[in-house]
């Protein structure tokens, strides 16, 4: 799981603190999946343009081993993200995922207390879904 409390310097301190381990895995994720590629050019992109007038906290990527998947894993990951999140200090958590094809995210983040708080479309043509969760 990887968040931030400030997204837009998010990337450039990984970059900054973790540039071999970043830049290894990235290419790892990109042989494998090559659309991975855009999607994290994407995301630096988006870095410098986040403009949000709230504190919030944004999850940047979420995952599991395949071999858990649907044991409960990932939601045990957020209800732990959710107990560190200060929501006196912070409005929500925020974050983005495909609204198209990835029926199985969009009900996963629904089901762990998020509500639907906006849709986009990319540069790319994606339609993205915006997701809040406001409490515990």
């Amino acid at each position: 799981m990887a968040y931030s409390n400030n997204y837009p310097q998010f990337f450039k301190n990984l970059i900054k603190y973790h540039l071999f381990q970043f830049a290894l895995y990235s290419l790892i994720a990109a042989i494998r999946h090559p659309s991975f590629a855009k999607q994290l050019l994407r995301a630096f992109k988006k870095s410098g343009s986040v403009v949000k007038n709230e504190q919030y906290v944004e999850l940047a990527s979420i995952c599991v081993e395949p071999a858990v998947d649907g044991k409960g894993v990932g939601s045990a990951l957020m209800d732990a993200l959710k107990d560190m999140v200060d929501f006196e200090k912070y409005e929500y958590i925020n974050l983005e995922t495909d609204a198209v094809d990835n029926e199985k995210a969009n009900h996963f983040y629904l089901k762990n207390g998020f509500v639907l708080a906006g849709q986009y479309t990319t540069a790319e043509g994606r339609l993205m879904n915006e997701y809040r969760c406001y409490s515990k």
